[in-house]
């Protein structure tokens, strides 16, 4: 706890003459109770059994993310055919126009058409 002290000595003079015992106590119990906890989490026979719980939700969650990203890729393969086709036709910056996708939930003021700019 020297080092504390030390560090405390030249915080000491921004306190105005508070007390800083009270304070290195409750750090000296804090940091003591933070070791045993380390400790005895490393050294506990039951510490692995939070991987046993968190690899099967781990492949849950990645299975959930799968099925989702296959539900959305018939609509992704669409607007990037639309994309394509802009390019293919000669427009230099493609850009999406929700009216022809009436059939999806676009928001249509998200994809307010951008001012030209004189190049």
């Amino acid at each position: 706890m020297a080092f504390l002290e030390e560090f405390f000595v030249v915080i000491g003079d921004l306190t105005w003459g508070w007390s800083l015992q009270p304070l290195l106590v409750v750090l000296g119990i804090f940091i003591t109770v933070l070791i045993a906890i380390i400790f005895v989490g490393a050294a506990a026979p039951a510490a692995t059994s939070v991987f046993f719980f968190s690899d099967p939700m781990m492949g849950i969650l990645a299975i959930v993310n799968l099925v989702a990203m296959m539900m959305l890729m018939p609509i992704c393969l669409r607007i990037l055919r639309d994309f394509r086709q802009q390019l293919a036709s000669g427009i230099d910056r493609p850009v999406l126009n929700p009216d022809d996708y009436t059939d999806l939930d676009i928001d249509r003021t998200a994809w307010k058409p951008i001012a030209q700019t004189s190049e």
